[in-house]
């Protein structure tokens, strides 16, 4: 990893890039089990800082899909048994 350095209105400033050079370019590195990795982050970090954070993040984002799955099948089983609720306390009214 490289630090990149570049000239923003005169002003200085260093980021840190997980990326595969093409040339002048900088791609997505492709991982054995077929992975994209392209992150840019602000200040000069060490890979381990990268891919520590990178963890983390994608743990949060794990976390809070599972948490708003069981909401919603929670919601579903609430309205569910409410429907069922109601239909088996309705009395059938036989001419």
């Amino acid at each position: 990893m490289e630090p990149i350095q570049d000239d923003f209105d005169k002003n200085e400033f260093q980021v840190t890039v997980v990326a595969r050079q093409s040339g002048r370019e900088l791609r997505p590195y492709q991982t054995e089990i077929g992975e994209e990795l392209l992150f840019l982050h602000h200040g000069l970090r060490k890979p381990e800082e990268i891919f520590n954070y990178e963890h983390a993040q994608n743990r949060l984002e794990t976390w809070i899909l599972r948490m708003a799955g069981w909401f919603l099948m929670f919601l579903g089983y609430n309205c569910l048994s409410t429907l069922l609720d109601i239909i088996s306390k309705k009395k059938i009214i036989s001419p």
